[in-house]
């Protein structure tokens, strides 16, 4: 006797080594080894076989890099209208990967993707020379001091005095005497 665990798992089986083909039950016990009577036993999975066999072939291309034969489009189409409808999304597929794929299209992308890479390079230029002239401005605000000066004026103290230039307008509180 078989559970129906795994029966489920002989169907997933099938369906994914039989894609977009319609289930039988005969089919399922040639693949399976196991005895159509055991299969129809279970209720539950004959009422899922008949609903997925009732559900319409979809194309979609964003999901699967694999569409379906004609053929197999035909027989997952119970109505001439599923057939029209997976026709006319095919069709609509096709369609969009023509524009897509257009040289015009792909002449577009490569213009814009020419022109953004101009503006990029003309953009770090000018952040090269921005941060050029802040570091001239900032060494330009430096006192100039031999090295035996720059030791002796480690104190705190001395360092807002020193370089006031660089504390301009910075702190409200600056009483003017470096504190």
């Amino acid at each position: 006797m078989y559970s129906k665990e795994e029966l489920n798992k002989w169907l997933e089986k099938y369906i994914k080594s039989h894609p977009h083909e319609e289930i039988t039950i005969q089919k399922l016990a040639a693949f399976s080894n196991i005895s159509r009577y055991t299969w129809y036993r279970q209720k539950e999975l004959v009422e899922e076989i008949r609903k997925i066999n009732a559900t319409p072939i979809t194309i979609n291309a964003d999901n699967s890099l694999e569409f379906p034969t004609a053929r197999q489009i035909v027989k997952g189409c119970r109505t001439e209208e599923q057939l029209i409808k997976a026709i006319q999304n095919l069709i609509d597929i096709v369609n969009q990967l023509k524009v897509a794929n257009s040289k015009a299209n792909i002449n577009k992308l490569r213009e814009a993707n020419a022109r953004l890479s101009v503006q990029v390079k003309e953009r770090d230029d000018m952040i090269r020379r921005l941060q050029a002239q802040i570091d001239a401005k900032i060494l330009a605000s430096l006192p100039s001091l031999t090295p035996e000066e720059v030791i002796n004026s480690m104190d705190a103290g001395n360092f807002k005095k020193q370089f006031n230039a660089l504390f301009e307008g910075i702190g409200s509180t600056d009483d003017g005497k470096g504190n």
